[in-house]
């Protein structure tokens, strides 16, 4: 007999880079029906920069000079201010957290993005990368637990969300509580949905 529930979790991550090992600085999940859209259990956790390393307080204070420019001079110089930042001001946290220059590119070129680094960066939780990454892989296994079910992860990208967790929780030993089987791609999905 089939259940008339189909679990799932939809994920979403924030992170300073594109690579497989990018720095993830916030985690957003909520354990969903599929076939009802009812949603259950919800997780939202950032990471604590300072914690992390105490070198992001100067990434801070660059990123509130940028919102101090005006949005014309901003825009008009975001390489300069974007290379100076990663080859210059931050070089060695942007190298050893692999933030790159696209990703820095998104963050700065608008106000409302720029807010929300701002806003990820002064998070004082006493959460570290560790911390942050064992409460998501909890998150799973509880969430699996109280809904007797064998969760299906879902993500943006075959190369994006669950790599990057897959990789950070290997990185702390710590338990990747999903079957490879039940990894879910959404921007697949969509896809085939417009060519219908």
């Amino acid at each position: 007999m089939f259940s008339d529930k189909e679990y799932g979790v939809m994920l979403d991550l924030e992170t300073l880079g594109v690579d497989d090992d990018a720095l993830i600085t916030q985690i957003g999940a909520v354990v969903f029906d599929l076939k009802t859209g009812e949603t259950f259990q919800k997780f939202n956790q950032n990471l604590d920069f300072i914690k992390t390393d105490d070198e992001f307080f100067n990434l801070y204070n660059h990123c509130l000079d940028v919102r101090k420019m005006d949005i014309l001079e901003r825009i008009s110089n975001l390489d300069f201010i974007i290379e100076d930042i990663v080859e210059n001001k931050c070089k060695n946290l942007c190298e050893k957290f692999k933030i790159e220059k696209g990703t820095l590119n998104f963050w700065l070129n608008s106000n409302s993005n720029l807010d929300i680094l701002l806003e990820h960066l002064e998070t004082k939780n006493n959460i570290d990368e560790y911390e942050l990454m064992n409460q998501f892989s909890e998150f799973l296994i509880k969430s699996s637990n109280e809904l007797s079910s064998d969760l299906k992860i879902w993500g943006n990208g075959i190369s994006f969300d669950i790599v990057k967790v897959k990789r950070k929780l290997a990185k702390h030993d710590i338990k990747y509580p999903i079957s490879f089987y039940n990894e879910r791609d959404v921007r697949t999905i969509l896809e085939l949905a417009s060519l219908k």
